[in-house]
């Protein structure tokens, strides 16, 4: 079996990665801004595809692509040059939507129907409208805290 080699000093090293996409990993990891808006043109198309197969065409898709994005420009610098970039960008993706959707499994949620007994089709009074308003702030209150970031 042949295997296609680049001649160097040393061992010989299969030519896995284009020069054009070494380049760019270069320019990113100088924090060539255009490199970056490359990067982003040549696979934000990509990778929003792959994030509706977990998300559908919703904007928790788009969110998803971003998110994968912003870690891919932090860890620019980790990306080891043993896979296409496009592939690497493609695994941070999909775990950037599994991540989401755990997310999601853990979120907990109480339900209406335990916190605010049904009504019995009384007319709505001040005592009642009083209850009522305790008992969904009481709900509310059980609610996980939204922690942005």
């Amino acid at each position: 079996m042949t295997t296609s080699c680049v001649a160097v000093s040393g061992p010989c090293l299969s030519t896995s990665i284009p020069v054009s996409e070494s380049q760019l990993v270069a320019r990113l990891r100088a924090g060539d801004d255009e490199a970056y808006e490359q990067l982003f043109r040549t696979h934000a198309g990509a990778l929003m595809a792959v994030a509706r197969r977990f998300f559908g065409d919703t904007a928790d898709a788009a969110e998803a692509v971003q998110d994968a994005f912003v870690s891919a420009f932090k860890a620019m610098d980790s990306f080891e040059g043993t896979s296409r970039l496009g592939t690497w960008l493609h695994r941070i993706t999909v775990n950037t939507c599994l991540m989401k959707l755990r997310g999601r499994k853990r979120s907990r949620f109480v339900p209406l129907g335990d916190v605010i007994p049904a009504t019995s089709g009384i007319g709505d009074d001040a005592v009642s409208r009083a209850e009522t308003c305790a008992r969904v702030r009481a709900g509310v209150e059980q609610l996980p805290r939204c922690t942005a970031g």
